[in-house]
C-alpha cells in the first residue's frame, strides 16, 4: 500500500487533481462538441453550395443544348428552303421533268386517290408544257387515276404560267391540299381552284 494514500494531505491533493482533470476534460469535451457542431454546419453549407453549383451548371448546359438545338433546327429549315429554291431555279432554266425519286414520292402522295377521274391538258402552242403534261399523264395513269384521254391542247387567247389543278366543289378540301403538297414535293407549286364538273382537271401553263 502506498504511504501517501494514508495521508489526508496527500489524498486531498490527489482529489483536487482529479477534480481539476474532470473540469479540464469537461471543458475539452464541451469545446470539442461545439467545434463538431460547427464543422457539421459547415459541411451542410458546403454541400448545399456544391448542390447549387451543380444545379446551376446543369441548367446552363441545358440552356446551351436548347440554343444549339434551335440553331440546328434553323439550319435545317434554311437548308430545306434553299433546296426548294434550287429546285425551282432549275425548273426555270430547264424543261419541267421528274426524276425517279421525284416520281416515286409524287405517286406515293397521291396513290390513295387512285380511281378518281382526271383530265390533263396543256396550253396550246407550248411544246414544253405539252411534253410535261404527257409525262404527268403516264405517271398518274400508272398511279391508278382514271384518265379520259391523252393530254390535249387548250386553245385560248389567254395565257397563264404554272400549273392549275381544278378540284370538284363536292370533294373535301384535303384533296386539293394533298395535290398541292404532292406537286410541291417535286418542285412544282400549283394553284388549286374549285370547279363544278366531277372531274379533277390538271392544266399545264407556261413555265414560271
Amino acid at each position: 500500500m502506498l504511504t501517501w494514500w494514508n495521508s489526508i494531505e496527500s489524498v486531498s491533493k490527489f482529489y483536487t487533481i482529479m477534480q481539476f482533470c474532470i473540469l479540464f476534460f469537461g471543458l475539452l469535451t464541451l469545446v470539442a462538441s461545439g467545434l463538431s457542431l460547427k464543422a457539421s454546419n459547415r459541411i451542410s453549407t458546403l454541400q448545399k453550395e456544391k448542390d447549387q453549383s451543380t444545379e446551376s451548371r446543369i441548367q446552363e448546359t441545358e440552356h446551351k443544348s436548347k440554343l444549339l438545338s434551335d440553331e440546328l433546327s434553323k439550319s435545317k429549315n434554311e437548308i430545306t428552303r434553299l433546296t426548294k429554291e434550287t429546285v425551282l431555279l432549275k425548273n426555270k432554266v430547264q424543261d419541267r421533268k421528274l426524276n425517279t425519286n421525284g416520281v416515286n414520292s409524287f405517286k406515293e402522295s397521291l396513290k390513295k386517290y387512285a380511281g378518281i377521274e382526271l383530265n390533263i391538258s396543256a396550253i396550246g402552242g407550248n411544246n414544253e408544257a405539252m411534253s410535261f403534261a404527257r409525262e404527268l399523264f403516264d405517271i398518274l395513269r400508272d398511279t391508278g387515276f382514271s384518265i379520259r384521254s391523252y393530254p390535249g391542247a387548250i386553245i385560248s387567247p389567254d395565257t397563264w404560267s404554272g400549273i392549275i389543278v381544278e378540284i370538284p366543289e363536292t370533294f373535301k378540301k384535303e384533296v386539293g391540299d394533298d395535290f398541292a403538297m404532292a406537286f410541291e414535293s417535286i418542285g412544282f407549286p400549283i394553284k388549286v381552284v374549285p370547279c363544278k364538273p366531277e372531274v379533277v382537271s390538271i392544266k399545264i401553263g407556261e413555265k414560271l
